[in-house]
């Protein structure tokens, strides 16, 4: 089934690549055999030397190694994703995304490929407020909301932020939702402790999670090695600003001509880079035939020199991101979901300003979770996921639950006034045609009222049921919680904490190469 929502652009990527194809020249998203760009043996030893620190770090478990020792040959290409450093592994979709790429990855190593998963965390994006809770539902089904942020400066890289002691309230209050403690839940306490930065504990927790399965996970806050790669292209955004800004200005055009829309609005102004100074950060951008850091004017050469000096503390934005990616890495595919294939439909163009091929985009798995109360009541009351999608629980459920003697009234009364109005709209076209149409308006407002009636008598009688209450309320909130889609909201480590199998499942069952929207019974 389709996913609810998807923009025009993502539906096509999906269901009708041909009409998006001129946007994304890697190719179609299931296509093999997978391909990357000439990677120079010695980038290869550096990244494999920074990928296996970082894993020490955090616990390198076996499959890991294997991963790495597979990295570090010739030839060896990457399945790449990533996600920002959420708190306790983000939500949902975070989960799928780096299921996805072990899944792809595990794939073409079957078919005789060499290639291994590797999560990018978003570690320098700076917007504290997406990443600094997650949703969880308590006993009665109500969504609360688990929040660790600490105060930070504006524009900080949110992967530097050390965690207070709001954490530990954090996972007591998980471990309630969760309904008391499981290993899961444990090693979260271990992890998430004051002191240890967002970015850290995230990556051991993602490290851990699929610790069986060996991905890869990669941080370029802590990766100085990366960023001495990086230098030359963060110069050439520089120096090359005005045509670069052209080349985006044009391809806007080109997506809405087409029909499409630009996920990132880039101005003529910006260079698509942010220095990290004090624990801030600031675009750079034109402004007036000079330049501006933030706010403050900065010198060409003093902008220069510091990107010569100290790429470490220089990010990308949402648009060049991808392009520093598989420079650093021998990227073949980056699994991505709605926003991220938008981002490349439009990085496109610097891939090609920078003569490096850009990725083939695969879209990740999209999932709905269904806990054994959820089935049994979908088929009490005989729902599906789509009908959730389409309208409130309460209002489903109420039209339900009607007394048979009370919803057959309504339709039999529905029924006389259809068959007297068939009559009464044929006599008046003989009188004067020109009185259908209004006859016809009337008759649709009676409708409407009809529909109105029936939906309060259903509200009506699910308001002095508390079970039916409870019922719709439970349903909304864990299937459709916020009107959005259970993966885009609700945390993965509620879910990992209440079913130690979650993982495995979705190993075993979840399906990668497909583009329908899944569901798994847990």
């Amino acid at each position: 089934m389709r996913a609810p929502g998807l923009s025009r652009l993502y539906a096509d990527a999906l269901y009708d690549f041909d009409r998006v194809a001129p946007f994304y020249p890697a190719g179609p998203p299931y296509a093999y055999p997978p391909a990357a760009a000439a990677y120079p043996e010695s980038r290869r030893t550096v990244m494999a030397r920074v990928l296996r620190r970082q894993h020490e770090r955090w616990g390198l478990s076996a499959a890991a190694g294997e991963r790495l020792n597979e990295f570090a040959l010739p030839g060896c290409v990457a399945v790449m994703t990533g996600q920002q450093v959420g708190l306790f592994g983000g939500p949902l979709l975070t989960i799928y995304k780096a299921m996805t790429a072990v899944l792809l990855a595990e794939r073409w190593r079957r078919q005789g490929a060499a290639a291994v998963p590797i999560f990018w965390m978003a570690s320098q994006d700076h917007d504290l407020a997406e990443v600094d809770h997650i949703w969880a539902l308590d006993d009665d089904a109500q969504l609360v909301r688990l929040k660790a942020g600490e105060a930070m400066p504006a524009g900080a890289a949110v992967g530097g932020l050390e965690l207070g002691g709001a954490v530990t309230k954090a996972i007591e209050e998980l471990t309630r939702c969760c309904g008391g403690s499981s290993a899961v839940l444990e090693e979260l306490r271990g992890t998430y402790q004051p002191g240890v930065s967002l970015a850290d504990a995230f990556g051991r927790t993602l490290a851990r999670w699929f610790a069986p399965w060996g991905l890869l996970v990669f941080d370029p806050l802590q990766a100085p090695e990366a960023a001495e790669m990086w230098r030359p292209y963060y110069l050439a955004a520089l120096e090359r600003q005005g045509e670069l800004a052209e080349r985006l200005t044009r391809r806007t055009g080109e997506l809405e001509a087409a029909g499409y829309h630009a996920q990132v609005e880039q101005t003529a102004a910006a260079a698509m880079l942010f220095l990290h100074r004090n624990g801030a950060r600031r675009g750079l951008r034109r402004h007036k035939g000079a330049w501006l850091e933030g706010e403050a004017h900065i010198e060409e050469a003093e902008a220069r020199r510091f990107l010569q000096e100290h790429p470490e503390s220089v990010s990308a934005s949402a648009l060049l991101r991808p392009l520093l990616q598989d420079v650093a890495f021998p990227t073949a595919a980056q699994v991505t979901g709605p926003a991220e294939t938008a981002y490349l439909a439009q990085s496109a163009v610097l891939y090609a300003a920078f003569e490096l091929p850009p990725p083939r985009p695969y879209p990740r798995a999209s999932v709905t979770l269904l806990e054994p109360k959820a089935r049994r009541l979908l088929d009490k009351y005989g729902l599906s996921l789509e009908d959730i999608w389409r309208a409130p629980a309460s209002e489903l459920l109420a039209r339900k639950a009607l007394p048979a003697e009370l919803e057959q009234g309504l339709a039999a009364a529905r029924a006389h006034f259809e068959e007297d109005f068939a009559g009464l709209a044929q006599s008046l076209a003989a009188l004067d045609p020109t009185l259908v149409d209004a006859a016809q308006g009337a008759a649709q407002k009676i409708r409407h009222q009809w529909e109105q009636l029936q939906a309060r008598s259903g509200r009506s009688l699910t308001r002095r049921s508390a079970e039916l209450t409870g019922q719709a309320h439970y349903l909304d909130h864990c299937l459709y919680p916020q009107r959005q889609l259970q993966e885009r909201v609700l945390g993965a480590a509620y879910w990992a904490g209440r079913y130690a199998d979650l993982l495995p499942r979705l190993h075993a069952e979840m399906a990668p190469a497909s583009p329908e929207h899944q569901e798994l019974a847990l």
